[in-house]
């Protein structure tokens, strides 16, 4: 890949004198502007590497969920926590994100997915345990 500028800059240079001189800076910028396109292509090559190996971790990220993390019971997830407990939250079964209950009176809604639950808070400790009866350990 060469430069114009440092052709049309040696050109002059022959042509108006001083050539000696200018032509050690023009061999100089040559080596150095030589380095910097190994550089880049260096980068360029580790860049796609690199990239490739993310495509990978996020393929295998998707894949990946612990086991008995989350247990679906009445169209809802409920996730088991390290020491067995089943956290008191509902967890949307399609994207995983937290449902809410509007004024604890309204059933469990995903914000994200709009997928609602069949209760609402007041039922809540019931059906946990019966989850967590049905669930394997």
């Amino acid at each position: 890949m060469a430069i114009p500028i440092l052709d049309d800059l040696e050109r002059l240079i022959v042509e108006h004198g001083s050539a000696t001189v200018r032509g050690d800076h023009i061999a100089l910028l040559r080596e150095q502007r030589e380095g910097l396109e190994k550089k880049v292509a260096d980068l360029q090559s580790e860049n796609g590497s690199l990239k490739e190996e993310i495509r990978d971790l996020r393929e295998k990220l998707k894949t990946a969920a612990p086991p008995n993390e989350f247990i679906k019971y009445r169209g809802v997830l409920f996730r088991r926590l390290p020491t067995g407990v089943i956290e008191d939250a509902v967890y949307c079964w399609k994207c995983r994100g937290p449902m809410v209950s509007m004024k604890r009176h309204m059933p469990y809604q995903c914000t994200a997915c709009n997928i609602t639950a069949d209760f609402t808070v007041s039922w809540l400790p019931e059906i946990m345990k019966e989850a967590a009866m049905l669930a394997p350990k």
